[in-house]
Order: structure tokens, then sequence, then C-alpha cells
């Protein structure tokens, strides 16, 4: 099945899973390489895929390593434009954890490149949507929804 993307009128409608995976007091950070800004890893769901089953998929596919995937903590909706391309995102975020530290290694994978950043460190960073630094340093104790545009 494909990707749940689709460009409606000057609009381009995404569906995305990220994660704020975790382990001994980092986080995993995203960055497409050329740009200076980050992300957490993930990326869209396909049509007919859960968003827990997306995450999964997707971190399995992105750093291989053994995670495990907790409980969904934001839902939001991201308004904003990208190289000249108006978005409106849909999310869930999830929690995780790595199971073992020894995968804790920087990585590239295609034109993207991942480090393992002090939590407290990725609140000073450039990190989109910009909400995410929030919940990176405090994650909420129930699924929050936040509505995101850009200015």
């Amino acid at each position: 099945m494909g990707d749940i993307c689709v460009d409606i009128g000057s609009t381009r409608v995404n569906v995305r899973v990220g994660c704020i995976l975790k382990s001994e007091g980092k986080v995993l950070l995203t960055q497409t390489i050329g740009e200076n800004w980050w992300f957490l890893p993930g990326g869209r769901v396909r049509a007919g895929e859960s968003f827990h089953d997306a995450i999964v998929r997707e971190l399995e596919e992105e750093i291989g390593c053994d995670v495990s995937v907790g409980r969904c903590i934001v839902v939001s909706e991201n308004f904003f434009e990208n190289h000249g391309v108006r978005f409106h995102e849909i999310g869930a975020y999830f929690a995780a954890e790595l199971r073992d530290s020894r995968d804790l290694v920087a990585q590239q994978h295609e034109n993207e490149m991942r480090e393992w950043i002090v939590v407290n460190q990725a609140e000073r960073m450039e990190i989109f949507p910009e909400f995410l630094r929030r919940i990176i340093a405090s994650p909420p104790s129930t699924v929050e929804h936040i509505v995101c545009r850009d200015s």
C-alpha cells in the first residue's frame, strides 16, 4: 500500500508518525543532510496501517535497533511550508525506549543522519514541529492534541 500523502489544490496533506526515542538521558533526532533543523525519527503512514504499526515499521526500516514502542503521547495538526510547498500534516507521536544501550550510536540512513542528543540540549535546538522541544523535555501524562501553525 502507498503512503498517505495527497496534494489537494495547493496543499499537500500528509499523515506522519514519529517517536521520542530515549536511552540513557538522550533522545534520537534526525536531520536531512543539507538542512539545519532536526525532527524525530518516523515517517509516513501507509494506507490501511495503524499509527502504532507505522511507527514500528518506520523504526525497523530506519534504525534497525531493538526498540520498545510505548503509548501515543501527541496527536498533532501541523500547518507549515517547506521548500515552497504548503503542508497540512496530521501526526501521531509515540514514546519509545531503546532496549539495548549498545545500539546508542550515531547513524546515517539514505539522505538523513541521526544523532543521540542529551535531552536538555534538545530544548535549545531547532526542532520541527517546534512543540516537540517541550514534549521531548517533558512528555505529557495523557495524549495531548496540538495544532501548530507556522506564521
